[in-house]
């Protein structure tokens, strides 16, 4: 749920804003980090560092912000439910890398979801206008292909056993700090930002929605679940998103047929379920 609400939040902040999109994941990113450090701190902040691969805090260095980028800038230029649907390709690159770096083995019925999924977002992709040359689309496809790899990476790391909210001290702060560093833009409107009451509460909201979302999955990872399998589950947001989009956006331009593709993501959904 926190997922949903934080795509359809992203998506309504974006709409029509004249800010740099940036400034809308570097941002709430720079909040998380704070409000996750008090919470580690609170309980006691993991120091086994050597338990943290040097190589995969690289690559979370690396895939993470680019895959926020990617996101933000998607976000503007495609409706929340569309992109909830295409998006659900992540879970093929998340089944990929998983069994590659986790030696996860999915039996036969969960790989049929997971093709469920993907022709859903085929489905999505099928609108006027429309086409594979689409910047929005592609956005949204790389997207998807990075975070892919990135939860992946998150859960080579975290199957270790280092603490779940100590990691993602870590993992929100690579992206603001990445920006802030290089990009002007994302400095300029995140200052933009904490200045007006509204944008900065709206951008709170996202910190808080995105560590929920973060946190949870991988708590779960951690108590034994495999990781193929809980991204595959997390993607029942799709429908949800769809009807929210519909309902507080206003997005209701081919909605029959992004319905049908959310309902077939659902089918393959309860397919990956069906494996447990």
């Amino acid at each position: 749920m926190s997922a949903v609400a934080a795509t359809i939040l992203q998506r309504y902040v974006q709409k029509d804003s004249k800010l740099h999109p940036l400034g809308y994941i570097v941002l709430p990113c720079a909040i998380a980090t704070v409000l996750l450090l008090v919470l580690a701190l609170i309980r006691g902040y993991d120091t086994r560092w050597e338990l943290l691969p040097k190589f995969n805090l690289l690559l979370l260095a690396v895939v993470w912000p680019i895959a926020n980028l990617l996101y933000v800038s998607a976000m503007r230029r495609v409706e929340a439910s569309q992109f909830s649907v295409i998006f659900t390709t992540r879970v093929l690159w998340v089944i990929i890398a998983s069994a590659i770096f986790l030696n996860e083995r999915l039996p036969l019925a969960a790989v049929v979801g997971a093709l469920f999924l993907f022709a859903s977002s085929v489905l999505a992709l099928w609108e006027e206008g429309i086409s594979y040359r689409h910047i929005g689309i592609l956005y949204v496809l790389l997207n998807a292909m990075l975070a892919g790899l990135g939860v992946t990476n998150d859960g080579v790391i975290l199957s270790r056993g280092y603490d779940v909210i100590s990691y993602f001290v870590i993992g929100f702060a690579v992206t603001p700090l990445v920006f802030w560093i290089i990009s002007p833009n994302a400095r300029s409107s995140s200052f933009s930002i904490i200045r007006d009451r509204k944008l900065f509460l709206q951008a709170t909201t996202l910190a808080i929605l995105y560590a929920i979302s973060a946190v949870t999955l991988f708590y779960a990872f951690q108590k034994g679940r495999e990781l193929s399998i809980l991204s595959s589950l997390n993607q029942i947001q799709t429908i949800l998103i769809v009807l929210g989009a519909a309902i507080l956006l206003k997005e209701r331009r081919y909605l029959t047929r992004r319905l049908i593709a959310a309902i077939i993501s659902f089918i393959g959904v309860l397919l990956v379920i069906n494996t447990q």
